[in-house]
């Protein structure tokens, strides 16, 4: 199990660069307007690149500009973990080890976390209006680390709205790498997401590394 944890940890890095802060306090639901795109990302599969083995499963939530849910199951559909990426922090919760981080969202450059702006690149990755981005590159500094996405399928909802269905993940940390690609069985877009964030007071236990948490 913590096997399957630590690799569910190398999955959601792809999204944030990580440094130890104190906590944020977040609401625990996000209302969602008339004018807000939603997308949901239902039951995609998880498989390794190498041998094309079926690693879990994942459920991606998005809520244009308010927050991403990243939530991974294993095959039989039991929780192993959540990732809550706002526009200024993220939290990582370990369902299995009742563990849990949060990290404040900094940085500079085209590939690497800002303020207020890392939620909505993310976003155009998600829920694009045309096929113009197929790939994409971040820089993990602070854990000295590169992931790389590549977009392999899009799913077209409308005229001009295409969701990635196919995507590939290279991951380089600490001089290990990883390669996990997914398939997405079922998009919705446009309607209710459920974000409520995990209750972790008094539940989970705060880390401040990221390897802790495994």
């Amino acid at each position: 199990m913590k096997k399957y944890c630590k690799l569910l940890i190398l999955i959601l890095l792809n999204t944030a660069v990580l440094q130890s802060c104190s906590i944020f306090r977040k609401t625990q639901t996000v209302t969602v307007s008339g004018e807000k795109s939603t997308l949901w990302i239902k039951k995609t599969g998880l498989y390794s690149c190498n041998n094309g083995q079926k690693l879990g499963k994942l459920d991606i939530r998005y809520i244009e500009d308010s927050v991403m849910v990243i939530i991974i199951r294993n095959n039989t559909g039991i929780e192993g973990g959540r990732l809550y990426i706002f526009r200024d922090s993220m939290f990582l919760f370990n369902r299995i080890s009742k563990k849990y981080m949060v990290t404040k969202l900094t940085g500079n450059g085209e590939n690497r976390l800002a303020s207020d702006n890392e939620l909505r690149k993310l976003g155009t990755i998600l829920l694009q209006k045309e096929y113009t981005i197929t790939n994409r590159e971040i820089i993990l500094k602070e854990i000295k680390g590169i992931a790389r996405i590549e977009i392999l399928k899009f799913n077209k909802q409308s005229r001009k709205k295409f969701v990635p269905e196919k995507f590939k993940v290279n991951i380089q940390i600490e001089r290990q790498r990883y390669c996990i690609y997914g398939t997405a069985e079922n998009i919705v877009t446009d309607q209710y997401v459920p974000v409520a964030l995990i209750k972790y007071q008094g539940k989970y236990k705060k880390v401040r590394r990221i390897h802790d948490i495994v």
